[in-house]
């Protein structure tokens, strides 16, 4: 099976370096725009990722939310399964309407595990909701921020922590964009599955959306960053702690990210 790559970050280096040796062959990554780097493998600027897909039996996304937005229905008219790993984007109505439509979407659990649980549980439906991120402090300082806040979060003690964020994942997406995916992950994954075929309606993860809470924790300490997940509903209680290992390329991603899409591209390609 041959996987066409949108990004070529630290993500699409992990997943190229798992894939070695395995029967997923990557062919190609689409970049935004031409570019004259040397690679071993074809790079394409986004104006031909058409042409970049005829060699591809499935596209993989490792670029960021903005990507998705822009290429969901550039994909969807391809055709091709396709594995989003920014699932953030699905907190965009507009966007989460074309990629809904998309018979052969495949929603990566990312840096997150446990997700496989909660969608069989969806099934009974859930009361409860709610993801608690607890990340460095000096690394959830935005631009949009006050002075004193920018400062505080900086200077936080070790040994200390304070809360920076609490809503839903949408208002969450738009004031964190790179910290918070796996919050939208959470809502797709205890998201009824109401269309006939399995797949997941809009109006349900809209639904499902307003239902999670989120949490967002600064440490003033080095720890690693860790989500506790907790859901509740008629087929039980669940709750998760996750701190994964970052990627041996970039220590601010998870390793797990890539190791999930990998997993994926192995379901696919039925080994």
């Amino acid at each position: 099976m041959k996987a066409l790559l949108i990004g070529m970050g630290t993500i699409a280096n992990d997943i190229r370096s798992l894939l070695e040796g395995r029967p997923v062959e990557v062919c190609g990554a689409v970049v935004h725009r031409d570019t004259d780097r040397k690679s071993d493998i074809p790079i394409f600027g986004q104006d031909r990722l058409e042409e970049a897909a005829e060699g591809a039996d499935v596209i993989v996304e490792c670029a960021g939310g903005a990507a998705v937005r822009a290429y969901a229905p550039r994909i969807a008219a391809i055709g091709k399964p396709f594995v989003l790993t920014s699932v953030g984007a699905l907190a965009d109505q507009q966007t989460a309407e074309v990629l809904l439509g998309m018979p052969n979407l495949v929603v990566t659990n990312g840096a997150i595990g446990g997700f496989d649980v909660l969608r069989s549980a969806a099934l009974l439906g859930f009361d409860h909701v709610s993801i608690t991120t607890t990340k460095k402090a000096s690394t959830l300082v935005q631009d949009w921020m006050s002075d004193d806040e920018r400062t505080r979060l900086k200077q936080l003690p070790a040994g200390q922590t304070a809360q920076v964020f609490g809503g839903d994942p949408e208002e969450a997406i738009e004031k964190f964009p790179s910290n918070l995916n796996v919050a939208t992950a959470l809502a797709w994954a205890t998201a009824e599955r109401d269309l006939p075929d399995g797949r997941v309606s809009p109006e349900s993860l809209r639904a499902s959306l307003a239902r999670v809470r989120v949490e967002l924790i600064g440490n003033g300490s080095d720890d690693p960053t860790f989500h506790d997940i907790e859901a509740s509903g008629a087929a039980g209680d669940f709750t998760f702690r996750i701190s994964s290992a970052p990627s041996p390329h970039n220590p601010s991603t998870s390793a797990l990210t890539a190791i999930s899409i990998v997993g994926d591209l192995l379901e696919l390609a039925g080994s």
